[in-house]
């Protein structure tokens, strides 16, 4: 009898730290769901699309500044980069642009980083390198203008390229040129401020 009533007791003990677990799966299931379980999956992939968000706002406003043209959205809760030609009125992927409205949002993007990074430690340094030859002479004209103003507001802004036109706008230079009758040297030289 003693026995009996000793695994009874041992059983019902079992019973209720099964029910206190079951309970306590049952508080922490919302969270592991939300959470996307140890992994954290849908978290890192709700912040990803919250920060893609955020960046894709402040480029888009940049990009409101080069051209009037395009808009920059997310695509839903992925981390497609979609853009709106506001002309056409046609919602198209990133992936197919051409060459110089690449290079303008891929612009617009970068400069819309810089402005997240703005609030904390961010680089008032912006490199260019290339991609101005894509551009047709208004967007050229656009953003040559855009980066006067970044210019004027304490920006560093350095730009690499081959482009006659835009050198021909930009008074401080660091121009590199062969040197003449000797193919494997070059000299460098420093205008403007």
């Amino acid at each position: 009898v003693r026995l009996v009533a000793r695994l009874d007791d041992g059983l019902g003990e079992l019973k209720r730290r099964r029910q206190a677990a079951q309970r306590l799966f049952e508080d922490w299931l919302p969270l592991n769901s939300a959470l996307g379980g140890k992994e954290g999956k849908s978290l890192r992939n709700m912040a990803q699309v919250f920060t893609l968000r955020i960046l894709l706002s402040n480029a888009d406003r940049r990009l409101q500044r080069l051209t009037g043209k395009y808009r920059l959205r997310c695509g839903g809760d992925s981390l497609a980069i979609l853009v709106e030609d506001m002309e056409m009125n046609v919602l198209r992927p990133a992936t197919t642009l051409s060459g110089g409205e690449c290079f303008m949002v891929s612009l617009a993007l970068a400069l819309g980083l810089s402005d997240m990074m703005r609030g904390g430690r961010g680089s008032e340094m912006l490199f260019i390198d290339e991609g101005f030859g894509t551009l047709d002479q208004q967007a050229l004209d656009s953003v040559i203008s855009m980066l006067e103003k970044l210019h004027l507001q304490g920006r560093k802004v350095g730009i690499i390229s081959h482009v006659p036109e835009l050198a021909e706008r930009i008074s401080a230079k660091i121009l590199v040129r062969k040197c003449a009758g000797d193919n494997t040297r070059s000299e460098v030289l420093v205008q403007g401020d």
